[in-house]
């Protein structure tokens, strides 16, 4: 954020105000209260202040009444489980008056990666009641097309799980993609390999957490 700041300043002529955006308390810490500060051999210190917003303290409501692209954060704001699905519903009608096919499909994909950070995943398929929203998911096509390969070669339920599983771990993967591509630019071969490799929705999930830490594919991708 630092750097970003100075290039910024220094190419727009502007101040910039920096601002972490946490979506759970699991990523809050002593980190996120104080400045940063880094103090050189000859004893000049360096102060870089920034302001913190925790989503879960925000109004699921104010967040929903704001623009369509923040809109899957609401359902990690402030909202109780029991008013969960009525939520999902207006979002849904809204999503459908408002947004494009390619929009709403990654809307729809944005909800339900937030869903998974607070709930079960019995919760979360208990409000994919209608299958044309159902439809839209971009989870859903993936584990629904490997469930039913692998149904084939060993049974359709052992194939239905392990389609919900891989269709996790691909969602997983476009979204970590999507969001480093518009950090970091686009891959080379061999980090785009890397995350490929990666076979573990857990493992994609992280990743995606350490992208506000790090400044390039390379830093991204260290073991």
């Amino acid at each position: 954020m630092l750097y970003y700041a100075m290039v910024i300043r220094r190419d727009r002529k502007v101040d910039v105000r920096s601002m972490v955006v946490l979506l759970r308390p699991e990523s809050d810490g002593p980190a996120m209260r104080d400045p940063l500060r880094w103090t050189n051999s000859a004893g000049v210190c360096l102060e870089f202040r920034f302001e913190v917003v925790r989503i879960w303290e925000l109004s699921a409501e104010r967040i929903f009444n704001g623009g369509l692209g923040v809109l899957p954060l609401a359902f990690v704001a402030d909202v109780k489980k029991e008013d969960v699905p009525t939520l999902f519903r207006r979002a849904n009608e809204r999503i459908n008056n408002e947004a494009t096919p390619g929009e709403a499909r990654d809307l729809l994909g944005g909800i339900e990666y937030m869903l998974d950070l607070r709930f079960s995943k019995e919760f979360i398929m208990s409000l994919w009641d209608n299958d044309e929203v159902l439809r839209k998911m971009p989870s859903y096509d993936r584990g629904k097309a490997d469930g039913v390969a692998i149904g084939e070669e060993i049974g359709e339920a052992r194939g239905e799980a392990r389609g919900e599983v891989r269709g996790k771990v691909e969602e997983a993967r476009a979204i970590l993609l999507r969001l480093a591509r518009k950090k970091f630019g686009e891959p080379d071969a061999l980090s785009l390999a890397a995350v490929n490799a990666v076979a573990s929705a857990q493992e994609l999930e992280d990743l995606v957490d350490r992208l506000m830490i790090v400044s390039s594919w390379g830093e991204l991708l260290k073991k």
